[in-house]
């Protein structure tokens, strides 16, 4: 199948001026949620700007240095007593709990709510693009993901899975993998009774023959990309984002449509 990126391109925008606001919000919680905007920035401030944490820090600078090195640990004890220093390594200990326990948290968010998550935004953007303008697309058919919320995490786990695990063995099958399963999404937002299975077969036939017309898309986008880090995620909520997966609904409709008239179908499932 033949088409354009500049086609693609001014669809997605059109559809997303149409309903900017809602589309701006759907990208905020969806880059949220799927660890795209974080706060390490500003937890970092929080837990090291006191003069407490740096003297703890300089502390156990000096003690690892004596012990790596061959110092006088007696001497940098000397310095204070046993009750100050364990005082001052406590934190340390409750960093470091803390440091796991969030690690397992951001683990069990991603596998419940991030692939969810874009899969939702996913179907939103669908909706939006089909949407009567007099009738904005609301965020709240976000929601429609919760019909099938247990094949949508499943699939989504095992789509990153298989992508991080052929990218380890060789980068070339890792992006080759990335774009093969690139419409897993799009499968899940519409259609609710889709199968894991199904999914992974459908993106696959979907995208034969596209997939570096695919990669050329991404390209074309690399002027917005710099801007989204430029402006730390700012413009990727306010514009890029949103602009991008418009652009992405509507090339897997003309790829859903064109396959389903090829093969004499109503429906893909």
């Amino acid at each position: 199948m033949f088409w354009r990126r500049k086609d693609v391109k001014l669809a997605g925008m059109l559809a997303y001026r149409k309903n900017a606001l809602r589309a701006i919000l759907v990208s905020l919680v969806t880059m949220i949620f799927t660890g795209v905007i974080s706060f390490n920035m500003v937890f970092e401030r929080v837990t090291t700007g006191t003069n407490t944490t740096d003297a703890t820090s300089s502390m156990v600078a000096a003690l690892t240095s004596a012990l790596v090195y061959g110092g006088d640990v007696g001497a940098v004890i000397d310095r204070t007593n046993w009750g100050t220093l364990m005082m001052s390594l406590l934190p340390y200990s409750w960093m470091g709990y803390m440091t796991v326990g969030m690690a397992l948290l951001a683990v069990l968010i991603y596998i419940m709510i991030a692939g969810p998550i874009e899969a939702a935004s996913c179907h939103f953007f669908l909706k939006n693009s089909a949407a009567d303008p007099e009738k904005p697309t609301s965020p709240k058919v976000m929601f429609h993901i919760l019909d099938n919320y247990g094949v949508v995490i499943v699939t989504m786990l095992l789509r990153r899975f298989l992508q991080i695990f052929f990218t380890i063995l060789l980068i070339v099958p890792g992006v080759i993998k990335y774009y093969e399963y690139r419409m897993i999404p799009f499968l899940l937002a519409d259609y609710k009774d889709i199968t894991t299975r199904d999914a992974f077969r459908l993106s696959k036939e979907l995208m034969r023959g596209q997939k570096m017309n695919l990669f050329k898309l991404d390209l074309s986008f690399i002027g917005w990309t710099i801007l989204d880090n430029m402006t730390s995620h700012i413009a990727g909520v306010l514009i890029v984002y949103p602009y991008k997966t418009a652009a992405m609904a509507e090339l897997y409709q003309l790829l859903r449509d064109e396959y389903m008239k090829e093969h004499g179908l109503t429906s893909l499932v």
